[in-house]
């Protein structure tokens, strides 16, 4: 029998339930360029969230009026009795097929992902600016810790959400789907077992990397301060680092986002691993941390890159020429051509730094090629 499953709705299934225009909601990250003091964009956010619980009350008080509910509930409570089974008993069910197709572009903040967004959108026909923003950006998954620490247990809101997007191809006949997530790659393990459940899936899957100068320049406009740190930037994991500066800090957030790319047995690879900058081993630090994990994760689960492998591009005019590449595969429009990406050179922020910094590129080089993952550790400082 099947076990009786709650899920909540959330502001990412909004899009479902009313078929507005929704690119009001991208006026806390300043349209698509991601440009917006801290203050503002907070008090952006909270009208925003005030009117998405004010519509999702409405959902919850009327369903009746909103047809694509029981659709939405039984593809839910489906999944989530198939994963079971699938990871119970080892059961799958053949009957289910899907057509859609789910464009996964991760990495650092402040690294473009939101132009590749645009841009692998543009290549099928589908303006972005016009969905709910916690639809296709950043605000999946939205509980860190447990999506670092407790990445099985973030199993129901993955059946929620990818539930939402296969109602949405049944309702609605989309087939294309996107997300901007710095977390992103967490969802792959899942991903791969849910192709099981749904033969047909197709997942593309894009990671950007970017300098570190230029994402500190950013984020101290996005957060307006001085200090752009662990703690400003990812509460939920203080300390996981000491520093003088705020590149210090935020050297580390940028290698443990970038290595979420990684498959772990534990979550995240590198969150739960305190590194104190101000030590005299930093780099040995960071060498017995990296060669723990080996051991811990080597060889790699198989599994885990079955379906998706990221493909890394750096920030600068290789992500123009990318989608110009990848646009030949994926545009449903001949003429299609990549937006020009404008980006400048940038000052250098603190040199202090910058031998741990070149020093973290080679580590990446040294993770990514343990897994078959190319990438030559060259960033332009853009």
């Amino acid at each position: 029998m099947a076990r009786h499953v709650e899920f909540n709705i959330n502001d990412f299934h909004l899009p479902l339930f009313y078929k507005d225009d929704f690119s009001w909601t991208w006026g806390e990250h300043g349209g698509l360029a991601g440009h917006i003091d801290y203050q503002k964009r907070m008090e952006l956010r909270k009208q925003r969230e005030a009117i998405g619980l004010e519509l999702i009350n409405k959902v919850i008080a009327h369903p009746d009026q909103f047809p694509v509910c029981k659709v939405f509930r039984d593809l839910f409570v489906n999944l989530y009795n198939a994963y079971q089974n699938l990871v119970t008993h080892g059961a799958v069910n053949p009957g289910n097929r899907t057509d859609i197709e789910y464009f996964l572009l991760s990495g650092f903040s402040r690294s473009g992902g939101t132009y590749l967004l645009d841009e692998y959108a543009r290549m099928k026909g589908i303006n972005v600016r016009n969905d709910h923003i916690a639809f296709s950006h950043d605000f999946f998954p939205n509980d860190l810790r447990r999506a670092a620490f407790d990445h099985h247990g973030m199993q129901i809101v993955l059946h929620n959400y990818f539930g939402a997007l296969i109602a949405y191809r049944i309702c609605f006949g989309r087939k294309y789907f996107y997300k901007r997530t710095t977390l992103g790659p967490l969802m792959i393990p899942y991903i791969n077992e849910l192709e099981k459940i749904l033969p047909g899936l197709k997942v593309h899957w894009r990671h950007s990397i970017r300098d570190l100068h230029g994402c500190v320049r950013s984020a101290r406009r996005m957060y307006a301060t001085d200090k752009v740190g662990a703690e400003i930037l990812f509460p939920a994991f203080k300390p996981i680092s000491r520093a003088g500066t705020d590149f210090g800090d935020m050297m580390i957030m940028w290698f443990m986002c970038n290595t979420a790319i990684l498959p772990s047995r534990k979550g995240l690879p590198f969150w739960d691993t305190p590194i104190a900058l101000d030590d005299n081993d930093v780099q040995g630090q960071i060498e017995r941390c990296l060669d723990a994990y080996l051991k811990e994760n080597s060889p790699p689960d198989p599994r885990y890159y079955a379906l998706a492998k990221p493909l890394i591009i750096k920030y600068g005019a290789d992500m123009e020429e990318r989608c110009n590449v990848d646009g030949q595969v994926f545009s449903v429009d001949r003429e299609y051509r990549a937006n020009r990406f404008n980006f400048a050179q940038v000052l250098e922020i603190d040199d202090r730094y910058s031998g741990i910094y070149n020093f973290l590129l080679i580590q990446l080089v040294r993770l990514y090629s343990h897994f078959g993952i190319v990438f030559d550790g060259k960033l332009d400082r853009v």
